[in-house]
């Protein structure tokens, strides 16, 4: 939606998404050095928040304007702030580039519970599932690396050996062919692959 349509609807007829494009309009219309934005990516789906870092890091760094805002869409800034202020556990400001507060781990540090931690190596966050069976996986390329991402969120931990429960996953065509002891089942989707798998014990 342009400013256009915009400045015809009621503020109380727009969304919150636009209501808060709106917002975001009025603070770049006034030309300032100091932008000071509260949550500028709230309400926004996902491609208009990455539009809106985007557009306000060209503002940053083309049009030299400092940019201050507040937001609990942590990758986002992970991926766009030039700096970082966190407030840490102790109550301290931590201050410096994304990767600087990674590598001194304060992210870690911040933002972990018994459900999620940070993952500093993929600078992601990781959900702590409750943990079934250990599975070996055999197999190359992306369906091997999706398959065992959704090993992993169902609880079952992929490994290299120490387990009688193995996984082929082959490409050309594609399956997966389960094998425990002396039993195997072939699937033909992933989605049977893991329905088969939940129902496991």
């Amino acid at each position: 939606m342009g400013l256009e349509e915009l400045s015809e609807k009621s503020i109380t007829q727009i969304s919150d998404g636009e209501r808060q494009k709106a917002m975001i309009a009025r603070a770049l219309a006034q030309q300032t050095d100091l932008m000071l934005l509260d949550e500028p990516t709230a309400y926004l789906d996902l491609p208009r928040r990455v539009e809106t870092m985007q557009l306000l890091r060209s503002l940053a760094h083309i049009q030299n304007r400092t940019i201050l805002m507040s937001t609990h869409d942590l990758d986002l800034a992970l991926r766009s702030a030039d700096q970082l202020w966190l407030v840490t556990t102790a109550g301290n400001l931590a201050v410096g580039t994304p990767e600087e507060l990674v590598l001194q781990g304060y992210l870690g540090e911040a933002f972990s519970s018994k459900a999620f931690e940070f993952d500093a190596i993929t600078g992601q966050f990781q959900l702590n599932y409750e943990r079934r069976s250990p599975i070996i996986c055999r197999g190359d390329g992306l369906t091997a690396l999706w398959t065992e991402r959704a090993l992993t969120r169902l609880g079952f931990a992929p490994v290299e050996n120490g387990t009688t429960l193995q996984l082929q996953i082959d490409e050309d065509p594609t399956r997966w062919t389960l094998i425990e002891g002396d039993r195997h089942w072939v699937f033909q989707s992933l989605s049977e692959l893991t329905d088969h798998l939940q129902a496991l014990q």
